[in-house]
């Protein structure tokens, strides 16, 4: 089975940022709810849960990051979609988690397919 969603927004670096906490707080939650939204919308709501083996994050970026910068960025995205299929996140979880990026400046954003 695969689950394909696009969540549109610019990826931004937290770790490079000089926020006040309740900022990235609010960064971090409209991330979070965006990707669990989208996640729950288009599996639909009475769809059968399944373990999801691997699940890709193709980001549209303004400018390349590092790799584990990119991770950084699509935590929060990360952390609602695996709270949205029941899932963890972490390594015992058994999820193969994979980040890719292009430069995109028309429409940046991240295309998250579950499979």
């Amino acid at each position: 089975m695969r689950l394909q969603f696009f969540v549109p927004g610019i990826l931004v670096n937290p770790t490079n940022q000089r926020w006040h906490w309740t900022k990235r707080r609010a960064w971090a939650k409209q991330w979070r709810e965006a990707g669990a939204f989208l996640c729950r919308v288009t599996r639909g709501l009475h769809h059968p849960m399944w373990d999801p083996k691997s699940i890709n994050f193709h980001c549209r970026v303004r400018r390349m990051f590092d790799t584990d910068n990119l991770a950084a960025c699509c935590k929060p995205l990360r952390d609602g979609i695996a709270d949205e299929l029941g899932v963890s996140d972490g390594p015992k979880g058994g999820i193969v988690w994979t980040y890719t990026q292009i430069v995109d400046r028309k429409a940046p954003g991240v295309l998250v397919t579950v499979e």
